[in-house]
């Protein structure tokens, strides 16, 4: 089986998706408190788009932490620049 051949392109994707996982894992500071029961509505306009809506993600999957993983790893082969 032949290896697959690195384009600049494919990096910069690969430490995109790194980066998008990053930020979609749980903040350690935020378990500590948490309920599964919605927020309380208490006004009206809370309630009907006062405010815009919200997209939430769910946590991402293994593989994606596991090529966040590797990533995180080639950064220890780049110079800073001085």
């Amino acid at each position: 089986m032949a290896e697959a051949h690195w384009t600049p392109r494919m990096v910069e994707d690969r430490i995109e998706e790194a980066a998008f996982t990053l930020r979609r894992l749980p903040d350690p500071r935020l378990q500590q408190a948490r309920s599964s029961w919605p927020p309380i509505i208490h006004e009206f306009h809370d309630a009907y788009g006062a405010e815009p809506a919200r997209l939430r993600l769910g946590p991402p999957s293994a593989a994606a932490i596991d090529r966040m993983d590797e990533v995180l790893a080639w950064l220890m082969w780049v110079e800073p620049d001085e």
